[in-house]
């Protein structure tokens, strides 16, 4: 059988050519993984961040649990944004090119928001008496 010639656009739907295919190749790769990494993200608020969180506003941490929990936060987020550890890029710089916001702020801010509601608790209230202020 005999291939009949084709146009070069022809040549890039069909993938004859070899430059040009590995370059939408490339596109669509890139594509895919954008779209991949924003349902992760979308996971990652919806059920992980919820499930890790429970409770958190009671937590007593230590700092070396501080670094162990943000350290497994960035264990997940270094790779969505497409870096490594030798691409030396702080935490903070790909908790910003993501747009989210770390654990450790907040289990704070949900530390803060619990403090107010326990101060704005009547006084004969069992939780307000478990919790000394």
């Amino acid at each position: 059988m005999g291939r009949t010639a084709c146009t070069e656009h022809q040549c890039l739907y069909n993938g004859a050519l070899g430059l040009p295919n590995l370059l939408l190749r490339g596109t669509i790769e890139r594509t895919v993984f954008k779209r991949l990494r924003k349902t992760i993200l979308k996971i990652h608020n919806a059920i992980i961040l919820p499930k890790f969180l429970y409770g958190s506003e009671n937590w007593t941490l230590t700092a070396l649990q501080r670094r162990r929990i943000e350290a497994a936060e960035m264990k997940l987020l270094r790779p969505l944004a497409g870096y490594n550890l030798y691409d030396h890029k702080t935490n903070d710089y790909i908790r910003c090119e993501l747009r989210i916001t770390g654990i450790l702020d907040k289990i704070d801010e949900y530390r803060r928001n619990w403090l107010s509601h326990l101060q704005r608790m009547p006084q004969n209230r069992i939780p307000f008496n478990l919790i000394p202020l």
